[in-house]
């Protein structure tokens, strides 16, 4: 399905989970880096290997290598986050863009994960996984989003949100 016709589509089945995607929370400017060298990595050795045993075919990878810029770049931008009342909406991207609709009850589990490098950053990978069919499931993860939205995300999937606030205040 085209990215111009989803929002229709979902309106008149789900009216309530249509969200415009500008008003997702993006992975910060921070994570550019990251994303576009697990792109760029596996060509920077492609690149070297034939810069030594192939000279002639230099050009080759390094085609690659701009084309998985690109990739790493439109990755950073695609991705995003956004949490509302009962719904959960994630976007990225591999390839091909992907936008998932996801109802807080079918939430099984939410992860948290911070590498080393991330931490200096203050960035978060999270996964989500949900509750599947004959008791299989789904996971899906968004890289390098701001640490302060992941906790966030954490905060609105547990079921404890009241507990938080009462036990802040005192």
């Amino acid at each position: 399905m085209r990215k111009g016709e989803v929002n229709g589509f979902l309106e008149t089945l789900l009216p309530e989970t249509v969200v415009p995607s500008e008003h997702l929370n993006p992975a910060p400017a921070r994570a550019r880096k990251f994303y576009m060298l697990t792109a760029l990595w596996p060509f920077f050795i492609t690149l070297i290997l034939t810069l030594i045993f192939a000279p002639s075919f230099v050009w080759l990878p390094g085609l690659l290598a701009v084309a998985a810029a690109t990739l790493g770049w439109m990755q950073h931008r695609d991705a995003g986050v956004l949490a509302g009342e009962e719904w959960i909406h994630l976007r990225w991207r591999r390839f091909g863009l992907t936008q998932v609709v996801i109802h807080h009850r079918r939430l099984q589990a939410f992860e948290k994960k911070q590498d080393f490098i991330q931490k200096f950053q203050k960035l978060s990978t999270m996964e989500v996984s949900i509750i599947g069919m004959a008791g299989t499931g789904t996971h899906y993860t968004i890289r390098s989003l701001d640490t302060n939205s992941v906790d966030h995300l954490a905060e609105w999937f547990s079921y404890r949100r009241g507990i938080n606030k009462t036990t802040e205040k005192a």
